[in-house]
């Protein structure tokens, strides 16, 4: 472990270790307690700081977003909610789906998480609109230019995490884009899969009508 007592981040000064903070994973990091130049107090975890997510106890974002009002006048559109949904996603603790992303070291690269501006001129420049959402490419990525575009929230939702994904004749796609493909229902795919079929007959052989799991087949 190193000892970051007196060392310097952002307006952070830190003080002393501060116990453990306790990810959903159950695993376990040091927490050091630090005083902001504006005289509170917080505890950050030694990665927060090295990375320069957390600079301060708050007072630089709050400061950030003053600023922000006051020069690009967007504070409330929705592509800055969804700038704003992003952090809060990634570095908010008490965030209820932080546990999906900053839990799971899902991070924003540096320019984005500095600069709404930026942000903003990226989706203007690559698809945004208001029928789109923020989506990763690689879902375990960091929110950055190159792992990220504007989709549809049908095609978000195909790429979740939990959405099983079959490769055949050298194609990768979800079960329900498969589904859609062959004309074979999902909940079909789901139990001929689960019966232990194998992918080529599963994804080829037509489904009988009016039969929802096949079970003589």
């Amino acid at each position: 472990m190193t000892d970051l007592t007196n060392k310097r981040f952002g307006r952070l000064t830190v003080m002393k270790q501060d116990g453990y903070h306790v990810f959903p994973s159950g695993k376990r990091k040091i927490k050091w307690l630090c005083q902001c130049d504006c005289g509170n107090k917080i505890s950050v975890i030694a990665s927060d700081l090295n990375n320069s997510h957390t600079r301060s106890c708050g007072c630089l974002r709050r400061e950030t977003t003053k600023a922000l009002k006051l020069s690009h006048n967007k504070c409330q559109t929705r592509i800055y909610s969804i700038w704003q949904g992003m952090k809060n996603r990634c570095y908010n603790k008490e965030q209820y789906n932080y546990q999906y992303y900053g839990g799971k070291h899902i991070t924003i690269c540096r320019e984005w998480l500095d600069s709404f501006e930026i942000f903003y001129q990226w989706a203007i420049n690559n698809g945004y609109n208001t029928n789109m959402t923020l989506d990763r490419i690689n879902v375990n990525g960091e929110y950055s230019p190159h792992n990220c575009r504007w989709v549809t929230t049908k095609k978000q939702a195909l790429n979740r995490t939990d959405n099983r994904r079959i490769e055949y004749n050298g194609k990768s796609q979800s079960l329900k884009e498969w589904s859609d493909e062959t004309g074979i229902a999902y909940s079909c795919l789901i139990y001929r899969l689960n019966a232990g079929w194998n992918i080529a007959d599963a994804l080829t052989i037509p489904s009988r009508k009016h039969t929802s799991m096949e079970i003589t087949q």
